[in-house]
């Protein structure tokens, strides 16, 4: 009874959604998996196929949960169509997610959903804060580094002229999440500049990480104060690039750079290459192509006037012992009522807690707090 009341709840849901064009099927070289047998509405298989749109982020497997995104294997398909529905009104704000949502019709909607309600992926767990720290512990590594670092601060010093006037980031404070990979992909061409050719046969893989280890180790200090843009209009703007860069562009999560007090002109510069396709990243390019010049401009001048902070300085620095386990404990008391205890609904329409990504809760309350999102 209960399953024909809840697929009947899902039906309504989808009749509620204004159809689109045909959602496009894409193909995929992996083996598709065994779908659970659960009573869902939609087609499991074409959702398969339709989660392939879906894979940059949350993985075919709905644990991947790249770039903080959540993990949504196994989650209530009623609550899966309320979370893309809610994307697609605005009362969730976040650019990929409204895009993919309005790309999806309500039969193509209801069959991915019925995919990934039943996978029945492990969690794989978050990444440790050890882990993410433990390059700043790497006295070696830092000095290693040496023989090449001077290399990079004739350009990328924060007091180098050079800087002030060519579009160059900040590296002082980067993750070495962000910053290897993103090293490394000058060095196999994924990434083209005139200036950085010229590593590409200097550098190995030891001397990358290496550079990622004294740069993660130094403090972020604030860019030169920009030289045009309205960074009233910037800040509200910026509402868009919350998600995933921070409200005040510092990034929750190591894999995504911080924008706070980033070069003004290399922000510009940055944004302007997705939005044109000069540089290639299919989350930067949706949410940046239809944004103007000015639009950039007052984006840059908002986000290069934010205090950059280095989440792993600031837990070396404290004083005082931080058990986030013990602690979330007691603060959790309260969400029981509605996400079951340990954070395990039983209510429909309710999302389970336990084994979300670390960084997808930390963000989504946030967005409550701020008023991004919207719950009666």
């Amino acid at each position: 009874m209960f399953a024909v009341m809840r697929n009947f709840s899902i039906v309504a849901l989808l009749l509620g959604l204004v159809g689109c064009d045909q959602a496009t099927i894409f193909s995929s070289a992996v083996a598709e998996p065994n779908i659970a047998q659960l009573p869902l509405v939609g087609d499991a298989s074409k959702g398969w196929r339709l989660a392939k749109q879906c894979a940059e982020c949350h993985g075919l497997d709905g644990a991947s949960a790249r770039s903080g995104a959540p993990f949504i294997a196994g989650l209530e398909q009623e609550y899966l169509i309320r979370s893309m529905l809610a994307y697609r009104n605005g009362a969730r704000n976040h650019a990929d997610m409204k895009q993919a949502s309005e790309a999806l019709n309500s039969m193509a909607l209801a069959d991915v959903t019925a995919y990934y309600a039943g996978l029945e992926t492990d969690w794989q767990g978050a990444v440790a804060d050890k882990q993410s720290r433990s390059i700043l512990w790497n006295d070696k590594a830092r000095r290693e580094a040496q023989h090449i670092v001077e290399s990079c601060r004739s350009c990328h010093s924060q007091v180098n002229r050079y800087q002030k006037k060519e579009a160059i980031p900040n590296l002082d404070g980067m993750p070495a999440e962000y910053f290897i990979p993103t090293l490394k992909s000058y060095v196999t061409g994924g990434r083209h500049n005139d200036i950085m050719v010229n590593f590409k046969s200097r550098l190995s893989d030891a001397d990358i990480y290496n550079l990622a280890a004294y740069f993660a180790a130094r403090t972020p200090q604030k860019s030169q104060p920009p030289e045009a843009g309205d960074p009233v209009k910037g800040k509200i703007a910026a509402r868009a690039c919350a998600g995933c860069h921070g409200f005040d562009g510092n990034s929750l999560n190591p894999h995504i750079p911080n924008l706070a007090g980033q070069s003004f002109r290399y922000l510009v510069k940055a944004s302007k290459d997705y939005r044109d396709g000069v540089r290639h990243s299919q989350l930067m390019q949706a949410p940046l192509q239809r944004l103007s010049d000015t639009t950039i401009v007052n984006l840059a001048a908002y986000f290069s006037r934010q205090t950059p902070q280095s989440q792993l300085h600031k837990d070396l620095a404290s004083d005082k012992a931080f058990n986030p386990l013990a602690d979330g404990k007691k603060i959790a008391a309260s969400c029981g009522g509605c996400h079951g205890e340990d954070g395990n609904s039983r209510k429909a329409g309710v999302p389970s807690l336990t084994g979300m990504h670390v960084k997808y809760i930390v963000r989504a309350t946030q967005a409550y707090q701020h008023g991004l999102r919207q719950h009666p």
